[in-house]
């Protein structure tokens, strides 16, 4: 059964970090832009979205921890149909009520708009888990209970697919810009520079880990299968092992 989440459930980082932040309508309408996220991501969204989108499938039963700017989430929509289901669970009810009036009923009836923790039990079963730009959001403890869940939440055969911040290589341009703007303002985003996420997750020997990089090493892109699944062979973007940067 689908634990119900009680309406003060906000996490306290959220509420200091990033609650007057996605409450503020103009400021989430300005970073909802599609050039503007292609700006802050040197350019890497549309290949980031892409390549998340090359892992799902028609008709199939998705969860995302965390709500998107952009155009992620009409990606997956699209791609899922309307005989499929879109789960996405997030703490902020302003980003909800937000989505509930952006992606109409009648245009994305398989969108569902949840308030609850990502970091909290949810359900199973899933064909796809996607986390995108949710990690570097949240401490590290919560990090690592995000990244339980989603593993705990797909299916034998599914996929689990986060997407986040990664250390850029030592020659980029903007890297220590990016760190002391990160230091000031997203105090959390640095550890994902530091820590692999597969290094997160508690049972990470039961799982095929794979990993592909963005602008330079700035963004990651990690997929997670359980070892007795199938394999499947998912979109041309290059794959590399991970800890072999």
């Amino acid at each position: 059964m689908k634990k119900q989440p009680l309406p003060n459930e906000t996490p306290l980082y959220h509420q200091e970090f990033y609650e007057d932040f996605y409450n503020n309508k103009d400021l989430c309408r300005f970073f909802d832009k599609y050039q503007v996220q292609r700006i802050l991501t040197l350019g890497a969204y549309d290949d980031m979205a892409a390549s998340v989108q090359k892992e799902i499938s028609q008709g199939m039963r998705v969860l995302q921890l965390g709500l998107t700017f952009g155009h992620q989430i009409t990606d997956i929509a699209d791609r899922i149909g309307k005989k499929g289901q879109y789960d996405i669970l997030d703490v902020n009810e302003a980003r909800l009520q937000r989505a509930r009036e952006k992606y109409l009923e009648e245009d994305y009836p398989m969108l569902n708009f949840i308030r609850h923790n990502a970091a909290e039990p949810y359900d199973k079963g899933y064909d796809a888990v996607i986390c995108f730009q949710l990690l570097h959001e949240v401490p590290f403890p919560e990090k690592i209970k995000i990244v339980e869940l989603a593993l705990k939440s797909v299916s034998k055969d599914g996929a689990v697919i986060f997407v986040d911040y990664h250390r850029p290589v030592w020659c980029h341009p903007l890297r220590y810009f990016i760190r002391m703007f990160n230091r000031l303002y997203q105090p959390f985003a640095e550890k994902m520079w530091e820590v692999e996420i597969s290094a997160m997750a508690v049972h990470r020997t039961d799982f095929n880990w794979t990993k592909t990089t963005f602008a330079h090493n700035l963004y990651q892109k990690v997929v997670a299968r359980k070892k007795d699944a199938p394999a499947k062979i998912v979109g041309k973007l290059p794959q590399q092992s991970e800890g072999t940067d």
